[in-house]
């Protein structure tokens, strides 16, 4: 969740400047509640989805992690956010949603995931570290010896 606020924040200056990177929220929230009113429901709905799907990437993340004997935490988590948004990239995303997928959009999104793998990277290396020493908070891959 952490990952993902950061991610916003970083991306709300530019919005405020124009740049429509909100502008899927609420269709996150049309798509779901199959109707475009009480708009108040829709971007709520469209919000919630935003940041569970935050949630979702930074566990999917530690479930990978986790199969390295030495995982690479911050570098890893990092990696990870850009494979995301290349992958989202690879898919109809922006024509779906009628971005224009041009260089401005491409450097906004690519930093801002960017920013959202530096900060899962960050929390999971500061708070990752449970009392039997995984650094990774998940269970302890056979064999695996503890990051330090």
């Amino acid at each position: 969740m952490i990952a993902a606020f950061a991610y916003d924040l970083y991306r709300l200056p530019f919005v405020l400047g124009g740049a429509p990177l909100f502008k899927v929220v609420p269709r996150f929230g049309e798509l779901l509640l199959g109707n475009t009113e009480p708009r108040w429901l829709v971007h709520s709905l469209g919000w919630t989805y935003h940041f569970s799907n935050g949630v979702a990437l930074g566990i999917m993340f530690l479930a990978i992690i986790s199969l390295f004997k030495r995982p690479p935490l911050f570098i890893g988590a990092i990696c990870w956010a850009l494979l995301i948004e290349t992958l989202l990239l690879l898919t109809p995303y922006t024509a779906f949603f009628g971005l224009n997928l041009d260089v401005k959009f491409l450097l906004l999104t690519l930093s801002a995931h960017l920013i959202f793998g530096v900060a899962l990277g960050a929390y999971c290396r500061r708070f990752g570290a449970t009392a039997s020493g995984n650094t990774t908070g998940c269970p302890p891959h056979p064999g695996a010896s503890p990051l330090i």
